[in-house]
């Protein structure tokens, strides 16, 4: 595969709730290097990490003449702590000092 390919990313409704899975796909790599005829072989359980995988996959690219069926795992991993995000407004100061 070329450089650049960017993984799914971790649904939020997903992350806040915890939740992790392996989600593995087949894809048809045409003899343009793109991406086809994709499939879920394995589902992780959510249908937005599911969604996310098929979606990123979609977007891949691989070298041209490699042509043929590619099997793509994600996980989905939780790293650190969950941490909510807030909507915060910075106060900016006017006066010059």
């Amino acid at each position: 595969q070329k450089k650049g390919n960017k993984p799914p990313q971790y649904p939020h409704k997903d992350r806040i709730k915890k939740r992790q899975g392996k989600v593995v796909v087949l894809g048809y790599v045409n003899q343009w290097g793109e991406v086809q005829k994709l499939k879920i072989e394995s589902s992780s359980g959510s249908a937005q990490m599911n969604f996310n995988a098929l979606q990123a996959f979609s977007q891949y690219r691989f070298e041209k003449g490699q042509q043929g069926w590619v099997r793509m795992p994600f996980e989905y991993i939780l790293k650190g702590p969950t941490q909510k995000i807030l909507n915060s407004r910075r106060r900016t100061d006017s006066r010059i000092r």
